[in-house]
């Protein structure tokens, strides 16, 4: 069976190929740019190791958080290896970037 997913901008109008490609951009450059500024912030540390643990840890919890209570808040995030792998590797700057992303562009 074949099924089409759309993506709808602010305005409610139907996004094509080249909007998807700039949200998907987007994401990746805020990403980014929250990943090197906590690995900035995690090599001033006197522990850059465990630094970055407690920051992965952070947004795995909050990760976890929201998915669990989303039935109760109905705001959730998927469970999948890229938004897990992005709450590890940028933290809760990374989750919160996700929510923002799904709260405006309902990715």
């Amino acid at each position: 069976m074949f099924s089409m997913r759309f993506s709808y901008d602010l305005l409610g109008q139907e996004m094509g190929g080249n909007e998807m490609k700039a949200a998907t951009i987007v994401f990746i450059i805020l990403v980014s740019a929250a990943g090197l500024a906590i690995l900035i912030a995690a090599l001033r540390q006197k522990k850059p190791l465990r630094s970055l643990i407690v920051s992965a840890l952070g947004g795995l919890a909050l990760l976890f958080l929201i998915s669990f209570t989303g039935k109760i808040t109905g705001f959730y995030l998927a469970l999948n290896p890229w938004t897990v792998a992005c709450a590890a590797a940028v933290g809760i700057p990374g989750v919160m970037m996700m929510l923002l992303l799904k709260f405006i562009w309902d990715i």
